[in-house]
């Protein structure tokens, strides 16, 4: 489909989205089980649609290209596909996910759950847990 890291242009999130908005769809045939999607590959309008049925879960870095780039360095390892790229095109790919962050944050909707997961993740992982909790016991 065209998808890759480096290649997340607007044309190619449509493409995926619906793929997997379609395939979502599909997944109504099974009751009572969970899926978790990496929304990266969701168009905005797209998540908008799902969130009546289901819960919107967005994660984002929070943090600057710098700091993200930091991170990547600090915690990749050479299997990861950042190995192979140079300090420059990484950096640029963060810039490109810190636009990202920043879009999602603003675009999303009051009922789309969001958190910030570049510093302490543990902590931000237990609150996405609990909120988690907090909904299944409301259905």
């Amino acid at each position: 489909m065209g998808i890759t890291h480096a290649n997340r242009d607007g044309k190619s999130v449509k493409n995926i989205s619906r793929f997997l908005w379609a395939y979502i769809k599909n997944l109504d045939y099974f009751q009572n089980l969970n899926y978790v999607f990496e929304g990266a590959y969701f168009d905005i309008n797209d998540l908008r649609q799902m969130k009546d049925k289901y819960t919107i879960i967005l994660l984002i870095h929070g943090l600057n290209a710098e700091e993200i780039f930091a991170n990547i360095k600090t915690h990749d390892t050479i299997k990861d596909w950042t190995s192979k790229k140079s300090n420059k095109e990484l950096l640029e790919y963060c810039k490109h996910l810190e636009k990202m962050d920043k879009y999602y944050e603003k675009e999303r909707d009051v009922d789309m759950l969001i958190f910030r997961t570049g510093k302490d993740r543990e902590k931000t992982f237990q609150r996405i847990i609990n909120q988690l909790k907090i909904i299944q016991e409301k259905d």
